[in-house]
Formats: C-alpha cells, structure tokens, sequence
C-alpha cells in the first residue's frame, strides 16, 4: 500500500466515522518512521501539536489549526493496527468518547495523530504520531 493510499483510507474512514465511532484505519507503520508523516513532509501543512493525558481512557489535546474546521484523530497501536478514529470540531477528545464502556482500551503500545481539515475536506495540518503510554 502507498503513503497516499494510506492516508487517504484513513482521511476517508475517520470522515465517515461522523463523530465518536470505532472504525478501521489503514496506516501502516514500521520501517524507517511513519510513513503517513514522510509522505506529507514535501506538503506545506501547518504543524499540529498533540498532548495526551495519560489514563484508562486518555484524553487528546491539540493545537487549532487556521482554516481547519474538522478534525481527524487515529489511534493505532505502534504495529498500525487500528484501535479508534474519531472526527469533530473539538481540539480535545477522550479514548472511545460516546461509547461508553465499549470502546476501546489500550493495550499495547500506542500512537495518537491529528489530521486537520479545511471546509472543503482538503488537508490543511497533521501532526507527527505521539506515544500513547
């Protein structure tokens, strides 16, 4: 699979997640770094900066981005096996918000990254993945 193919799986099911559902995300991870990063890095995309809140159940906080009006956030282990994505407005989120005890839970090491989007869906700023501990 290629880098674009990849993000554009993730961009397309995390946007059709409409808001707090699980779904898949194909965004292989491995090699020599993210490859989802290094196929943007020619881009010029503003840079998100996410923080976690370390829990059960850790929240997800981001920077805005100017112009972006949707959010996408993936959550993967660090082998790229998808555990959650989530789409909104926010800049902040809890692990498996609007799922109750369901959702997902943390079990092997893993990453978070934000995806920001304008109003017309186009990129406009993504983040490099951050260890989820």
């Amino acid at each position: 699979m290629s880098h674009r193919t990849a993000l554009a799986s993730l961009v397309l099911v995390a946007g059709l997640a409409g808001g707090a559902a699980p779904v898949a995300a194909a965004v292989p991870v491995g090699g020599g770094g993210d490859p989802v990063s290094e196929a943007l890095a020619d881009r010029d995309l503003a840079a998100v900066k996410v923080k976690v809140k370390d829990g059960e159940l850790p929240t997800f906080l981001w920077t805005r981005v100017r112009g972006a009006s949707t959010y996408l956030v993936s959550v993967r282990t660090k082998k790229g096996s998808p555990l959650w994505a989530w789409s909104g407005e926010e800049t902040k989120v809890r692990l498996g918000d609007g799922l109750g005890l369901a959702g997902p839970r943390i079990t092997a090491p893993s990453v978070v990254q934000v995806f920001a989007l304008d109003a017309d869906g186009a990129l406009v700023g993504f983040s490099k993945p951050v260890a989820i501990r």
